[in-house]
C-alpha cells in the first residue's frame, strides 16, 4: 500500500481521485471501529466529537494523507477544525469505516513530519 501526505507529494491526479472518493463516502453509512469509539471515549467529548464527524460534509481538501493500494484510495486522514484550540483528525476507509480519530492542536504544523514514509515524485 502507497502512503502519500500533501507536504510531501501527492501525485497530478490526487484532486479528482479524492474528489471521488469523498463522494462515495457521502453515499454511504459511518460505521466506527472500537479503536475510534475508545479514542473518543478517553477525551471525554463523545457526542460532541461523534456529532463534529457525523455531520461532515466530505471535502478532498482537508485530507492531508492517504493510502492507496493499486490506485484505488484506501483510507485518507481528514483535519477539520473543531475548535479555537483543536482540529479533529480522523481517519476514515473507502467503506466509511472511521479507523480512528484525534484532537490537535490548531498550532501544530507537523515540523517534525517523517518524510520517509511517504512517496515521493
Amino acid at each position: 500500500m502507497l502512503r502519500y501526505h500533501k507536504q510531501v507529494y501527492f501525485p497530478a491526479d490526487s484532486p479528482s481521485k479524492l474528489d471521488i472518493f469523498c463522494q462515495n463516502l457521502t453515499a454511504q453509512d459511518w460505521s466506527f471501529s472500537t479503536h475510534a469509539i475508545e479514542r473518543i471515549k478517553d477525551n471525554g467529548k463523545l457526542s460532541n466529537i461523534l456529532t463534529a464527524i457525523k455531520n461532515y460534509a466530505f471535502d478532498y481538501q482537508n485530507i492531508f494523507e492517504y493510502y492507496a493500494d493499486n490506485g484505488n484510495i484506501d483510507r485518507a486522514v481528514f483535519r477539520i477544525g473543531y475548535t479555537l484550540q483543536y482540529d479533529i483528525i480522523f481517519v476514515v476507509s473507502s467503506e466509511k469505516n472511521l479507523i480512528t480519530v484525534y484532537l490537535n492542536d490548531t498550532q501544530d504544523k507537523h515540523f517534525t513530519l517523517n518524510t520517509n514514509q511517504y512517496q515521493t515524485a
